[in-house]
């Protein structure tokens, strides 16, 4: 069923938030008003939804936002119930097949994975959307300019392997997720420092060394906290962005980097063992406790060029490093710091001059691509 599909586009934009994979257009173009018009459309229009099974869907028909849609798009929307997950999509799949897609909704909203959605718009089952962001997204550009989006980026996101935009985008407006991972700085300190925001890690180390030294708080003692954060908490560890003054940190264990479009690691790099040098002079010098770095050799899971240790091997490494791990959680255990080491010439010469080379003139990568054929299976990337 290839139906008209330019309309679609011109409420979905208003709606991005809800749909996000789209099947069919039910509307014509006579019925939309200009791009960027409320409402939408120029008469009530009633389409179906795909959804998985869930009461919530009836009754927000009935609550605020769903009064809302229907003033933002002049649109009634009916729910047509699919099972919850793989049966579901087990049920399109079964749908396409006996009707050749005329017996989908109008919309389709999550349900399907990627694959199916790249091999169904492929094969004409999904429209491709990307004529219609041009023409009729104004309400996309709009969010993405109030937001401070680059559409064209955020679109690149959503386009399967053969360039078909076979959906919409959703934006999701958690202002919670504005905390993660900063540096907050207290004005009231500040101020009573007559100092300005700190922009460089040593105009950092003197705010902090000011809040020391001073009782700003006027409790008669030098009790104020430099840098709080929680190691546990939700992307509270102060870690992730004092590393980033000096290196990128993707706050996880990984350290993963890319540079100049390649996978990299910053734990090998001149910046971050400065970045180390300056957590290290903190702990010592404001009065926190830097309990050290303790290295222990565990099996590897990946290694380019070479082969994996097999599960006797790995057993044996496990063993070897039994007795470390179990002096570690003793000092932890103790409230004792890790006992320092120096590193030795191999060690500077492996993560100095070595590693370089090594990447230089032994790692090899080839550049692929993906034809019109790719259902975004994932194999090669597993592969």
């Amino acid at each position: 069923m290839k139906r008209t599909a330019k309309s679609i586009l011109a409420y979905l934009a208003v709606l991005a938030m809800l749909f996000s994979f789209v099947a069919q257009a039910a509307i014509t173009d006579s019925n939309v008003n200009e791009p960027g018009t409320i409402p939408v459309l120029k008469e009530p229009t009633k389409i179906t939804i795909g959804v998985s099974q869930d009461a919530s869907y009836e009754s927000w028909k009935t609550s605020a936002i769903g009064d809302w849609v229907k003033q933002r798009t002049n649109v009634e929307i009916e729910c047509k119930f699919y099972p919850n997950g793989s049966d579901g999509r087990q049920q399109i799949e079964l749908e396409i097949a006996d009707s050749q897609g005329k017996a989908l909704p109008d919309i389709l909203l999550g349900i399907l994975n990627e694959s199916q959605r790249n091999t169904f718009g492929k094969d004409g089952y999904i429209l491709d959307l990307t004529d219609m962001f041009a023409s009729q997204g104004a309400f996309f550009y709009e969010a993405c300019a109030r937001e401070g989006l680059d559409p064209a980026e955020v679109l690149k996101y959503c386009k399967s392997p053969n360039g078909g935009l076979y959906g919409v985008p959703s934006l999701d407006l958690n202002y919670g997720n504005a905390y993660s991972n900063r540096a907050w700085i207290c004005k009231d300190f500040l101020e009573a420092l007559d100092m300005e925001s700190p922009t460089t890690a040593d105009e950092l180390y003197e705010f902090l060394k000011a809040v020391k030294e001073n009782d700003l708080n006027g409790n008669g003692k030098n009790d104020e906290i430099g840098i709080i954060g929680s190691a546990n908490g939700w992307n509270g560890n102060p870690i992730s962005w004092l590393q980033n003054m000096f290196i990128y940190c993707d706050n996880t264990d990984d350290r993963f980097m890319v540079v100049d479009g390649e996978l990299d690691v910053s734990y090998d790099k001149e910046a971050y063992r400065e970045f180390l040098i300056y957590a290290r002079r903190l702990c010592e010098e404001k009065g926190l406790r830097f309990r050290g770095l303790a290295p222990v050799l565990m099996p590897e899971n990946y290694l380019a060029m070479f082969s994996t240790p097999d599960a006797a091997q790995c057993r044996e490494i496990i063993d070897r490093a039994l007795p470390c791990i179990a002096s570690l959680a003793e000092s932890i255990r103790a409230g004792e710091g890790f006992p320092d080491r120096k590193p030795s010439l191999v060690g500077r010469l492996e993560s100095g001059p070595i590693n370089p080379l090594f990447y230089a003139l032994c790692v090899r990568d080839s550049a692929f691509r993906s034809l019109e054929g790719c259902t975004g299976c994932g194999r090669c990337a597993r592969t």
